[in-house]
């Protein structure tokens, strides 16, 4: 009987020339904040309006706030420009970024949705009715007390009309 290494060697090998197995190397997924990086990292000096127009797929505030963000976490750095020449209106200056860092980190900006506590919420309760309850009665209050228990309550009641007095 052949041992299992011999028979994984042949097994590969006929995958390798029927093509099975294929030696490319994956490429991951590059996201858009990690592509504009990229770009901005290649363009120093660049303007919001240079980023949108190289980036026309995604919309224009989608751009501006990512660009915002990556200056928030310290990834680019932005200098303030006068706007030259001033057409009359709007603002007049205008940002440029270049990157700080040499390369791309993750922006922490999408926090966990964390959910809602119950709130504490007072239930109305109806006062009991005073037809269904039985009448007062003293004695047998007294009755399932002992004597230090009893004493307490007489000193307690005691206080509380003399006080009245």
């Amino acid at each position: 009987m052949p041992d299992l290494r011999t028979e994984m060697l042949k097994t590969i090998k006929v995958w390798n020339e029927e093509g099975i197995v294929n030696n490319k190397p994956q490429t991951q997924e590059v996201t858009f904040n990690e592509r504009l990086f990229e770009w901005v990292k290649s363009h120093p000096n660049i303007s919001a309006l240079d980023a949108r127009k190289a980036f026309p797929k995604y919309p224009d505030n989608v751009v501006s706030t990512t660009l915002k963000k990556m200056c928030d976490c310290g990834m680019l750095a932005r200098d303030e420009r006068n706007l030259t020449p001033y057409p009359g209106f709007g603002r007049k200056t205008y940002f440029v970024y270049r990157a700080v860092e040499a390369k791309y980190r993750p922006i922490g900006g999408s926090k966990p949705v964390k959910k809602a506590k119950p709130s504490n919420v007072i239930k109305i309760v109806n006062p009991p009715s005073t037809k269904n309850t039985p009448e007062f009665n003293a004695e047998k209050v007294v009755e399932g007390l002992s004597v230090t228990q009893a004493k307490a309550v007489y000193l307690l009641l005691r206080g509380i009309f003399e006080s009245r007095l």
